[in-house]
């Protein structure tokens, strides 16, 4: 469990909603968001708590 949640973290994409992010990163909650959505990794318990963030942002 990484953090409070038994996922590792998510993945997004262009085909993700975007609309509705702003209610989510609000209340720092991107776990439902990506619960609802879609892109949650699970594997399995890693025994740490890091809460990183990683971002990659591309250009068209």
């Amino acid at each position: 469990m990484d953090g409070n949640t038994c996922v590792a973290g998510a993945i997004a994409d262009c085909s993700m909603p975007t609309k509705p992010i702003g209610k989510y990163l609000n209340e720092n909650n991107s776990y439902h968001y990506f619960k609802k959505y879609g892109g949650l990794i699970f594997t399995g318990p890693t025994r740490t708590n890091l809460m990183d963030v990683g971002l990659i942002l591309l250009q068209k």
